[in-house]
């Protein structure tokens, strides 16, 4: 996460480490089955957990038995009052990814930057938190919550991945969700519409699970971490592509609302977020992050459809231009954002980029 935020400036080496870790082993031994269909099964790992998070539980108990032992003692090298900590992280951010804990951390995050939006907000050049905001993440509840979230958001983050891995996660996960649906079935367990392989397509479930999970994930991530404001580009990308082949299939989702219509939904989500709106010296200051992490400040009404009205002005263009390393040594592309602001009447807004 260095080339998107330096989180260094929030955590020690170690609990980096530690999330590392954390994010490597948080589905260890997962049996491709869900909580409530182990918990409804009467599981051996459900009983041994008191239908609490038993996957989650076992993820954790099973990690931590592989690092204490002698050949991956990865932690041996630190005091133990400090491994005890980075042990507690380990388990609060992978009980946390648990289904059952989405929508506590979703509120958490919003909470945090409904109340301190000022701050969120303020500009801000390159890389980096400014020092507010160091002080409001670095306390031990807020550090705790961004530990959450970040594992919860890796977990949910096959969708803002270019669309090629995106489809082969989401193929992924539609297999092993109707494989528990066949299974229920025969066992004349009820089985939901999202494990029910005749039930929806694969289009309608994942832009289903987009609108439940990660759009909002990821647009609450974005309004506290800035610079992930390209992956909102790269999920509304995926979210208008599942809506493309929905539409091939029929005509409403299962909200009874057009594809194109639940596609606009997430998508204003997602550019919400990704775009900050504030006022410096009377003006609207519109401020976005380029992918190679130099954010970009246009001082001019901003255009953007999700922004508030704002006053009629005269015809604005202004060009930001960097450059984004490649992944082969030697090459750069060159990005170029471009805003224009007509002036036809008050509140006209119009961008080309």
């Amino acid at each position: 996460l260095g080339f998107w935020m330096p989180w260094d400036q929030l955590f020690a080496p170690s609990a980096r480490f530690a999330l590392l870790v954390a994010a490597l082993g948080h589905d260890l031994g997962h049996p491709g089955y869900s909580n409530m269909f182990l918990i409804d099964l009467g599981d051996e790992v459900a009983r041994k957990y008191n239908d609490v998070s038993p996957l989650e539980n076992m993820h954790c108990a099973r990690l931590l038995d592989i690092v204490l032992q002698d050949r991956c003692r990865v932690f041996g090298h630190l005091p133990r009052r400090e491994f005890q900590g980075l042990r507690k992280m380990i388990i609060d951010a992978i009980l946390n990814t648990d289904a059952s804990q989405h929508d506590a951390v979703l509120a958490q995050l919003q909470a945090l930057y409904d109340l301190n939006s000022d701050e969120f907000d303020a500009e801000r050049r390159g890389q980096g938190f400014t020092k507010p905001q160091l002080d409001l993440l670095g306390t031990d509840t807020n550090r705790r919550l961004v530990s959450r979230a970040l594992l919860l958001g890796s977990d949910e983050s096959s969708q803002s991945k270019p669309w090629r891995t995106a489809y082969a996660w989401a193929e992924l996960l539609r297999d092993e969700l109707v494989a528990e649906g066949d299974r229920e079935r025969a066992m004349g367990f009820p089985v939901a519409p999202i494990n029910d392989r005749c039930a929806m397509s694969l289009s309608e479930a994942q832009l289903g699970r987009l609108h439940l999970l990660a759009a909002p994930l990821l647009a609450a991530q974005v309004r506290l971490f800035r610079n992930w404001a390209p992956l909102t580009d790269t999920m509304a990308a995926n979210i208008r592509e599942w809506g493309s082949r929905l539409a091939k299939e029929s005509m409403f989702d299962p909200a009874g609302r057009a594809p194109d219509t639940y596609v606009k939904t997430l998508c204003d989500l997602l550019a919400a977020a990704g775009t900050i709106v504030h006022r410096s010296g009377g003006k609207f200051v519109a401020t976005c992050a380029s992918a190679a992490g130099e954010e970009v400040v246009a001082n001019e009404p901003c255009s953007e459809p999700s922004c508030p009205e704002v006053p009629a002005a005269p015809l604005v263009r202004e060009i930001r231009r960097w450059r984004e390393n490649q992944t082969m040594p030697g090459q750069q592309r060159e990005l170029v954002l471009l805003y224009i602001v007509s002036d036809e009447g008050a509140g006209q807004r119009d961008c080309a980029g």
